[in-house]
């Protein structure tokens, strides 16, 4: 065994000492136990206080916080930066992120979160953006970048400009990035309803169409996933995962909680989303007070309007569901019982929002041919009667 002692922290916090072994790449032991309260709130804070239950909440979340093995381009990203195991390599460079100010540090090691943090310190993102968007095959020697330290399945990452951080994501190939323009009518519905939202634009970036979007969290907030929040307490029986859900954050000081998240399924009901899982919605907390200040922005709504569909049917938006609504199978139009208030929806907004889409649709056509003009009308359609299926719900409950 290969063990070094690591210290993780929250800014100069000091939660846990931990055991890291290089070759397993996990975590083996909790040492010791410092501040707790500011450790990541589904490892430590669990209903379950075990050793052995806490170290298996921590290599999830560890594994949960970098790029995984099913990441489009995988093979060429660890090939080109020379990587053996991205585990190992991220622990040697902090396991610095953009989503909250979690990292770690040799046991005795003097450096400060002040030192190295990505907010106040730029890093190198070139070389990053051409491996993993533009799929160039170089050789370069990791980088401490907080890119290496982003989960999901499509090729991104995180570029600086004029001081700020971007996301930029790539749609997977065989979906004509259509992911790009769902993300960014998600956006412009969950504005007139009213829902905190992330402003995504679409970008041409290194010849790729690209959603692109501002970093929500900042030097002082911490990003934490429904999936951790739900871990902290036993659901009584007679109440459903939503409900339960939406009484933590209100108990925890969310008084908006249930707005927010009725406005999230109503955009998701638009969209016909299939992949709000747990990781995809949450909350923003402070971490120096550990405050839960707000309902997290609505972001990664790009797999929606059946974009795994080779072939585009307009039959195909009339009925459709998702088995991502808290762990269960359900049907869109099953899912928007659960929303009671609609007195946000404007559905003539809703209609000129999509007449602006689809000009912006037919706009980059021109300069992409990335999807038919037949698709592109199908797309618009599709969509035009998701809004007459809402306001006819809405009529009905009237």
């Amino acid at each position: 065994m290969n063990m070094t002692k690591y210290i993780l922290m929250n800014k100069n916090k000091k939660v846990a000492l931990v055991n890291y072994d290089e070759n397993a790449y996990s975590f083996t032991d909790i040492i010791e136990l410092y501040e707790v309260e500011y450790g990541p709130l589904g490892v430590f804070r669990s209903r379950m206080k075990k050793k052995d239950i806490m170290i298996q909440n921590l290599n999830q979340w560890f594994l949960n916080r970098q790029i995984p093995v099913s990441r489009e381009g995988y093979p060429n990203l660890i090939d080109s930066f020379q990587i053996n195991n991205i585990s190992n390599q991220i622990m040697e460079h902090y396991a610095l992120s953009l989503s909250d100010q979690y990292w770690f540090k040799e046991k005795d090691q003097t450096i400060g979160w002040e030192d190295i943090n990505k907010f106040d310190h730029d890093f190198e993102f070139s070389y990053f953006t051409d491996v993993s968007i533009n799929e160039k095959k170089i050789k370069e020697h990791f980088d401490q970048s907080p890119n290496f330290s982003v989960n999901g399945n499509l090729r991104k990452a995180w570029i600086i400009e004029n001081n700020k951080r971007y996301l930029l994501k790539v749609g997977l190939n065989y979906c004509g990035n259509q992911e790009a323009f769902n993300e960014y009518l998600a956006s412009k519905f969950a504005k007139s309803l009213g829902i905190y939202c992330v402003d995504y634009d679409v970008v041409y970036y290194k010849n790729h169409i690209a959603s692109k979007c501002e970093c929500f969290i900042d030097k002082d907030t911490e990003y934490i996933c429904a999936k951790d929040i739900l871990k902290q307490v036993d659901k009584p029986e007679n109440i459903s995962n939503y409900e339960f859900y939406i009484q933590l954050l209100e108990q925890n000081g969310i008084q908006e909680a249930r707005k927010q998240i009725e406005g999230m399924l109503i955009v998701d009901y638009l969209m016909m989303n299939i992949d709000r899982h747990r990781n995809n919605f949450g909350i923003i907390r402070n971490v120096e007070t550990l405050q839960w200040k707000c309902v997290a922005p609505l972001f990664d709504t790009g797999t929606s309007l059946n974009c795994m569909e080779r072939y585009l049917k307009t039959s195909l938006f009339e009925k459709g569901s998702t088995n991502k609504f808290f762990n269960e199978s359900i049907s869109f139009d099953a899912m928007l019982e659960y929303v009671h208030d609609f007195s946000n929806v404007n559905i003539q907004n809703l209609y000129e929002i999509v007449d602006s889409w689809k000009e912006l649709l037919l706009e980059w056509n021109q300069k992409d041919d990335f999807m038919t003009v037949e698709d592109i009308g199908i797309l618009v359609t599709g969509v035009q009667r998701r809004i007459q299926m809402l306001e006819k719900r809405i009529n009905q409950k009237v």
